[in-house]
C-alpha cells in the first residue's frame, strides 16, 4: 500500500491549504461513520500462508469471530472470508476499529500457539478501510468477498473454499460455528486448583470453559427492498457470475482444489495483487466508489474535514492543550513523557 501519492485534487487543497502534498503522503486517522458501509482488507505478516484453514484453525477463526461478534454486537457483518494470508470483511456500526483490534489481536494469541509460528503478531501492519457510499459499492465489495477462492483458482465454487467463509451462508443458509475457549476463567481455575493439596486436585477441562458461537451475517443494505425470492433470484446470479469468471481465468487450468489448498506450507509467501479500488492510483484507499457521485464526494470532503480538524487539534494536543476537542469518534494522539 505504499503506492505512489496523487497530485492533491481541489477538495484536497479547498480543506487541507498548504498542506494538502503532506497530506496525501502521511498516514490518516480512523476515520468511520456509523451509517457508512466499509470494506475492511488485513494481510498477513510476509504474505505468508498463515491461515491455511483446518479444523482446528477454522474452528477457532470462527469462535474469535463469534465472541467478537458478541463483544460488539452494534457492528453489522454483511460478508466475510478468511483467505490463506489475509481477511476481507463488509461492515459497518459504531466501534469498527476496536472490532478489528480485537479479532487482529485474539487470533495473533491464539493461532500462534496452533499453527506453531516464532511470532507474536500474525499481521502486516495495518488493515485497510474502504468506505463503500453508494448500493454499488455494498455490491460490488459483497460479490468480490464472496468470489475469493474461485477467483485465484484455488476452488471452482464459492463454497468449496475450506476455510472460514460467508459463501455457504450466504447461497446455502448453513450457519457458521466455532469455539470460544474463555481462557481467563479456564486460567483462574487452573490457578485456583494448583493451591489445594494435591490429594484433592481435579483435572480442569478446557471443555468445561469452551462454549459453542455462532457467526452472524446481517443482510447487505443494498438488498433490502428484496423479497425472499428476488433475493434468492439475486445471489444466484452472482454465483453463476463468480463460477464463470473463475472458469474464464483459469482457462485450461483445473483449480488447485480443496487437497492442494490443505497442503500448502504455512511458510509460503505470496505475492498479493492491489484490490481493485486501487487500479487508477487515485484516492481509493478512502472510498471505493464512483468518484464523481454527489453521494462520494459528500463522503470524501467529511473525510478530509475531520482528517484537518484532527491534525489541528493534535497538534495542539501535544502542545499541552488538554481540553482541546476532536472529531467525533477520532482517538487521541500519543503523546511523548517529559
Amino acid at each position: 500500500m505504499n503506492e505512489p501519492c496523487p497530485a492533491p485534487t481541489e477538495l484536497l487543497k479547498e480543506i487541507h491549504g498548504e498542506d494538502a502534498k503532506v497530506f496525501t503522503s502521511c498516514h490518516h486517522a480512523r476515520y468511520f461513520e456509523d451509517d457508512m458501509a466499509y470494506h475492511i482488507i488485513s494481510r498477513t505478516i510476509g504474505g505468508m500462508a498463515l491461515l491455511v484453514p483446518s479444523e482446528e484453525v477454522n474452528r477457532m477463526v470462527a469462535g474469535v469471530l463469534g465472541h467478537v461478534q458478541q463483544t460488539y454486537p452494534q457492528i453489522q457483518v454483511f460478508a466475510y472470508a478468511f483467505l490463506s494470508n489475509h481477511f476481507h470483511f463488509a461492515l459497518r456500526g459504531h466501534g469498527i476499529p476496536r472490532f478489528v483490534g480485537l479479532l487482529k489481536q485474539e487470533l495473533s494469541r491464539r493461532l500462534r500457539h496452533v499453527i506453531d509460528v516464532p511470532y507474536d503478531a500474525l499481521w502486516s501492519g495495518r488493515y485497510a478501510a474502504t468506505a463503500l457510499p453508494l448500493e454499488e459499492d455494498q455490491l460490488r465489495a459483497f460479490e468480490y468477498i464472496l468470489a475469493h477462492g474461485v477467483k485465484e483458482g484455488l476452488v471452482e465454487t464459492p463454497e468449496e473454499w475450506p476455510g472460514v467463509h460467508c459463501a455457504r451462508s450466504v447461497f446455502r443458509g448453513e450457519p457458521c460455528t466455532g469455539e470460544w475457549l474463555n481462557s481467563t476463567a479456564y486460567g483462574r481455575a487452573k490457578l485456583l486448583e494448583s493451591r489445594r493439596p494435591p490429594e484433592k486436585q481435579r483435572e480442569v477441562k478446557k471443555s468445561e470453559y469452551t462454549e459453542r458461537v455462532e457467526v452472524s451475517l446481517t443482510r447487505l443494505p443494498a438488498f433490502d427492498g428484496l423479497d425472499e425470492r428476488s433475493l434468492k433470484r439475486r445471489l444466484k446470479t452472482i454465483r453463476s457470475r463468480i463460477i464463470e469468471d473463475g472458469r474464464e481465468a483459469r482457462g485450461s487450468r483445473p483449480a488447485l482444489g480443496v487437497k492442494g489448498v490443505l497442503s500448502l506450507p504455512r511458510t509460503t509467501r505470496f505475492e498479493i495483487p492491489l484490490p481493485p479500488w486501487f487500479e487508477n492510483r487515485n484516492k481509493k484507499r478512502v472510498v471505493w466508489s464512483d468518484l464523481n457521485a454527489p453521494e462520494t464526494q459528500a463522503y470524501l470532503h467529511r473525510y478530509h474535514t475531520a482528517q484537518r480538524g484532527f491534525a489541528d487539534a493534535s497538534r495542539r494536543y501535544r502542545a499541552g492543550e488538554r481540553d482541546v476537542m476532536f472529531p467525533a469518534g477520532m482517538y487521541l494522539p500519543p503523546v511523548a513523557p517529559r
